[in-house]
């Protein structure tokens, strides 16, 4: 059936009269949809941010999201790898963002953001930094293709806090530590969760909880919050996570005891070595054929000696361990003590505890007399 002309223009008329109307409708719509919908990656400034651009505050971003790959970059044309970047960088971008990542950009030609390159040591643009809780772990500089920016991202060594779906695995997995193993294992609520993460990062940041595992279970806030370090043979120190506890306060504690009174020393881990002597060193040879006997048996006395004498470094180690051979010790009877004394004229004292118990009384002893000897030695010089 053919329609007449008279037919179909009164219908065309009167569509075009009512997207007409819809028009001033559509201009207002528009943009509030684009704006609904996050622009990834999302464009950060030091200065107040503009709604309008789609802007968020750098720090509040930085400090507030848990991963965030920052772009310090050039938006002019000039760059060319700036602009070659860009996107790839969106492409990566939006990959990332399925994996908790939040990815901006930043505009280094903006008078405002100038000094955050300083801040943020960026030496060359385009750079790309790697942050979480506002920690900077790592960096990419130049232009990448999407793909390397993820597995950049992916072989970064973050600091994540192990949290157990029950009491019951996390016990477990406190229960089977090793002696080399340092952790801070809490029970809790969010906030308590939420400062382990912080200090995770801070510590592994800084180099001092670089080797530390963080183990957490929820008990949903309904208990008392506990939070404890574990370390050497059987040490426990209690962190109280009651009342207001901040990240600083977290931070402090485990600094101050995450090396063991009386530790293992291994080729992997020798801050534990020379971490608390600054006075002197004392060093321990167990048995090699009966090394865990020796070492479960005799480590509480030396704990309790080493509380004592904060200032020297007390620690144990294989034999037949490379470490040995490193520390230059050559021991032919177990168990053997050797003091190593950074004062002047700079005496080793070694002891013999192969017929004698090594008890907190004769330790203590000897760490007096050899001490003693070294002060006298040093006032002849």
């Amino acid at each position: 059936m053919v329609l007449s002309e008279c037919y179909c223009r009164p219908v065309v008329q009167q569509r075009a009269a009512e997207y007409a109307r819809m028009l001033p409708w559509l201009a207002v719509l528009l943009p509030l949809c684009l704006l609904g919908k996050k622009q990834l990656p999302v464009t950060l400034t030091a200065g107040n941010p503009d709604g309008r651009k789609g802007e968020k505050a750098f720090l509040e971003t930085i400090n507030g999201t848990k991963s965030v790959v920052v772009s310090f970059t050039s938006l002019r044309t000039s760059c060319k790898p700036c602009s070659e970047l860009q996107p790839e960088f969106k492409k990566a971008a939006k990959k990332l963002k399925k994996k908790g990542f939040l990815c901006g950009v930043v505009d280094t030609d903006l008078a405002v953001n100038v000094n955050l390159k300083d801040v943020h040591n960026v030496t060359s643009i385009p750079s790309m930094h790697l942050f979480r809780k506002g920690q900077a772990l790592s960096k990419l500089e130049g232009f990448q293709s999407s793909a390397s920016i993820e597995q950049w991202v992916a072989a970064v060594d973050i600091p994540q806090v192990e949290v157990f779906e029950t009491q019951a695995s996390f016990d477990k997995a406190v229960r089977s530590r090793k002696w080399t193993e340092t952790m801070f294992a809490a029970t809790g609520g969010p906030m308590l969760q939420d400062l382990m993460d912080s200090a995770a990062v801070k510590g592994h940041s800084d180099g001092w909880a670089s080797r530390m595992r963080f183990l957490f279970w929820s008990d949903g806030g309904r208990g008392r919050p506990f939070g404890a370090v574990y370390r050497g043979v059987n040490e426990m120190e209690h962190f109280d996570a009651s009342g207001q506890v901040s990240t600083e306060m977290l931070e402090e504690f485990l600094k101050t005891e995450h090396l063991p009174l009386f530790g293992m020393a291994t080729m992997d881990d020798l801050a534990s070595v020379f971490g608390k002597g600054s006075k002197g060193n004392v060093f321990v040879c167990f048995d090699p054929e009966a090394f865990e006997t020796q070492a479960k048996k005799y480590a509480r006395a030396f704990q309790k000696v080493a509380k004592k004498w904060k200032s020297y470094g007390f620690v144990f180690f294989n034999v037949r361990d490379p470490v040995a051979k490193l520390l230059q010790m050559d021991c032919k009877e177990f168990p053997s003590v050797t003091l190593k004394l950074l004062a002047k004229p700079f005496r080793t004292f070694t002891k013999s505890f192969a017929k004698e118990e090594p008890t907190e009384k004769v330790l203590a002893q000897f760490m007096k007399e050899s001490i003693e000897s070294n002060r006298q030695a040093s006032s002849e010089l």
